[in-house]
């Protein structure tokens, strides 16, 4: 079974302790660096509601 996660950013190799990281189960086969914008998939605003709403 393959699974594909989106990061932010990568650390750099050495830069996390091993012993630190717990992640039972989990295997790495591949790392892919893409050179694409992420972009904001969705976006949803509403205007704010009086601050008398928040008072009970």
């Amino acid at each position: 079974m393959s699974k594909i996660y989106s990061t932010a950013s990568l650390a750099l190799e050495g830069v996390l302790e091993p012993d630190m990281i717990h992640l039972p189960g989990i295997y790495v086969h591949r790392i892919v660096q893409g050179t694409h914008e992420k972009r904001i998939e969705q976006r949803t605003t509403r205007a704010r509601a009086p601050a008398a709403a928040y008072a009970a």
